[in-house]
This record gives structure tokens, sequence and C-alpha cells, in this order.
């Protein structure tokens, strides 16, 4: 399976789309966006460039996908302010696959710029000048000229590497590229590659339940249509998707009915050696 020419989180705005299940997904990049926030904060301190440069890699779709480039934007003019220096230009590159929905997300761009507008006339009259672009292509290629961004984050993107209602030889052959490493395999990886330094690294658990598991179920169940679709309706076909996740999403019920699952996210952050 061709990956990079088939994977695309669910478009549109449908009951299955990714920007209408997408919340679990909002709810952990929050919980997490302080340590992002943080550290593109402290590389813009220390560099203190005319023009600050950061990319996205794995921006998705749907409201979620302009979310922490703003956050870190408002707050690196919140630094500035403080500092009595002029804000930088920063330009903002959010990439994902080719077959991502890069239109849904340049429809929110003027949503996007009223609200940092907004934001900056609280703090003063003026409000950065930011440069916003889609930028296509696996982030396991080379995407950007070298040495030209200041800042790059990724979430929930870097994993990417099933009643039999399907014949045994299509579920043998279905290969995700699909991998949770620990946090000592990503520190032997990152000490044996040798072009970063790890800063910070620490994982995360968070609670998903709203105490109701047949809804919780449902959601999950969603949400994971909304990413995975794509790649099975290519492999298995589109009729079995609505029985397959109805199935995943009753059975998800099940287990959260006996038990508490929580979700688990490593967050890590590098910085170039040298």
């Amino acid at each position: 399976m061709d990956v990079g020419s088939i994977l695309h989180m669910k478009e549109g705005l449908g009951e299955t789309s990714y920007a209408r299940n997408s919340s679990l997904q909002k709810k952990s990049m929050d919980a997490l966006k302080h340590i992002i926030v943080h550290s593109a904060v402290n590389v813009y301190i220390s560099k203190t460039p005319t023009s600050f440069s950061m990319a996205d890699l794995g921006c998705s779709s749907g409201p979620n996908a302009l979310c922490m480039a703003g956050d870190i934007i408002e707050a690196i003019d919140e630094k500035c302010s403080k500092l009595s220096q002029q804000t930088p230009e920063i330009s903002v590159f959010l990439n994902d696959l080719p077959m991502n929905d890069f239109n849904a997300i340049f429809a929110n761009f003027p949503e996007f710029f009223k609200k940092l507008k907004t934001h900056a006339s609280r703090e003063r009259d003026i409000h950065p000048f930011v440069f916003l672009a889609g930028v296509p292509g696996s982030f396991y290629g080379r995407l950007f000229l070298n040495n030209s961004l200041h800042f790059i984050y990724s979430c929930l993107s870097l994993h990417w590497l099933s009643q039999k209602i399907v014949n045994e030889e299509k579920v043998d052959a279905y290969n995700v590229p699909f991998y949770a490493p620990s946090t000592k395999e990503i520190e032997d990886e990152v000490q044996k590659e040798g072009s970063f330094i790890i800063d910070h690294i620490q994982t995360y658990e968070f609670n998903t339940s709203s105490g109701d598991a047949t809804k919780d179920g449902r959601i999950t169940s969603l949400a994971i249509r909304a990413i995975q679709e794509s790649m099975i309706c290519y492999h298995f076909g589109g009729e079995i998707i609505d029985t397959l996740f109805e199935t995943y999403g009753r059975l998800l019920s099940e287990s959260m009915k006996k038990e508490e699952i929580k979700g688990v996210h490593l967050v890590v952050v590098l910085r170039k050696s040298g």
C-alpha cells in the first residue's frame, strides 16, 4: 500500500469527518501545548530573529490545524511586548500528505487572522505579520530549504511508520505503518543518529472518559474512523466501513465499562546538536 498517496483524514464536515471527530486530539493538544509553546518562545528568545519560521508536520485538516500555530504566535507576541521588542514577522508552514484537505485549512485563514488581530489589539496597537502556507508531502522526505526553520512541531503524527467481514488473506496483507515506541527507544535512536540533543522527554497520561462508556466508545470509534477510513477503504473496500466501526465502537464501550482506559502521549523536545 502506497500510504503517502492514500492516507488522509476524512474530509468535509459530515458526521464521520475528521473536522467533527477530532475532539480527542484537541484534548491531547491542549494538555501538552504548554511544553510546545514554551519551547518555541525559548527558541525565539535565544535567537531574536527579525523573521521567525516554524512548521507543523502532520497538520491534518479540521479545526485543530491552526490552533497550535496561533498559540505560539500569541505567546511570542506577548513575550516581545513584555521585552519592549518588535514582534518578528512569522512564517507558518502547514505540512501533511498530498491527499490532505488543505482547502479546508485555507478556508479558516480569515478567521485565524481575525483572532490574531483581536488578541494583538489587547496587547498593543500593532499585530505581527504572519505568513501561512501549505506544504504537501511526506515529512520522511525533504520538505524545506537548509536551515530555513527555527522551530518544528508535530502532534499525534509520528506514530505513522482489526467479526470477520473480510477474507483472511486481506487481513493478513493489511499493513499499517504504525509504531508506538518506548521512551528508551526514542532516547537510544536520537543518541545513535546524532543530529539532535534531547532537551525534554516525558510521558503523559490523560483520561478520555466522560463517565458514559457507550458514548465514549462511539466518540473514540468515530475519531479512529476519521483517521483510518481512507486506508481501510482502499484495501478492503468501502462496503465494510459502517459495520466495522459500529462493531469497533461497541467493543470499545464494553471494554470501557470494565476498566478505565487512558491515553498515553510521549512529548519530546529536540535541539540541533553542534
